[in-house]
């Protein structure tokens, strides 16, 4: 078959995913459900609500999005899994026809452009960091390093996963390691030393759902982690706990890793916080822009 009509290599995109197909563990879909809590995009972010509301609004924020996200999604969850459809078809046979499945994937199409662009964004200047290459260069870099890595679908991602996964489970527990047996890491953690002024000081309801708005983005989400779980095996007799278990922690308990990403994003900006505060004590940082006046 060619590449525009290999249904494997676009992992039957748009219609049933047939059960010959389907032949990854409920395991191993799980952890490809998990591929999003690796982006470093959750990371930023979390660092930004901290610095902006305070780590106790930010909590709290996250708390309230991940309540309210987990019945939203726990029955599209199933619904995919069980009915092997993507997030598309599952909004035409719901009800809501053609019209329907294509606000649905305006929806979903435009929070995964968004997300990527900002974690390509992200990853582009880690290499320009990291090499000294020209920012643009490195866009396109990081940007054709990916089409090889999407080109055949979970076919190629499965085993991908399986050699990456160990690496950076690795990497990322060396991190958070470091950072929790450093001095203070729990106040640092709570009150990291920012070189921005903190924007409000106490718990307050504007806070709390600011932050609770931003995070029900997560909802959204779904779309993606249905585009896993529809390739979901059938439930073996004697095994359908386990199953279960898999959908509900590969599907709505996305929300759940959120606010595990935000321990771990918060627990990483406090100790380097320290690190920035012991270069600069006593130095005022001035982020405003230069001015141009003569």
């Amino acid at each position: 078959m060619g590449l525009a009509d290999n249904p494997e290599m676009e992992d039957y995109s748009l219609r049933y995913t047939p059960a010959a197909f389907r032949k990854w563990s409920p395991w191993m879909v799980f952890l490809s459900c998990l591929v999003g809590i690796s982006a470093m995009a959750g990371y930023a972010l979390d660092a930004a609500f901290v610095d902006a509301f305070g780590f106790a609004n930010a909590l709290t924020g996250f708390l309230v999005a991940a309540a309210v996200t987990l019945p939203l999604t726990l029955v599209i969850a199933f619904a995919i899994a069980r009915g092997h459809v993507d997030i598309d078809l599952l909004t035409r046979g719901s009800g809501f026809g053609y019209l329907g499945s294509t606000l649905t994937s305006l929806v979903y199409a435009t929070y995964t452009l968004i997300f990527l662009a900002y974690e390509g964004a992200i990853m582009a200047q880690a290499v320009t960091a990291l090499t000294g290459l020209d920012i643009h260069l490195s866009y396109v870099v990081v940007s054709a390093v990916m089409i090889p890595l999407t080109l055949y679908g979970m076919t190629f991602s499965a085993k991908f996963q399986a050699w990456t996964w160990p690496v950076w489970i690795a990497l990322i527990g060396l991190a958070l390691g470091t950072a929790a047996t450093a001095p203070d890491a729990g106040h640092n953690m709570v009150h990291p030393a920012t070189v921005s002024p903190s924007g409000l000081a106490g718990m307050t309801v504007l806070a709390v759902f600011t932050i609770a708005a931003a995070q029900l983005s997560l909802a959204t989400q779904v779309g993606e982690q249905g585009d896993y779980l529809r390739l979901m095996p059938d439930p073996e007799p004697g095994r359908r706990g386990r199953w279960r278990l898999a959908v509900i922690m590969g599907g709505p308990g996305f929300a759940l890793f959120a606010v595990g990403i935000f321990f771990a994003s918060t627990l990483l900006v406090g100790y380097a916080s320290t690190k920035i505060g012991a270069d600069h004590v006593g130095v005022p940082v001035d982020l405003s822009p230069p001015s141009t006046s003569g």
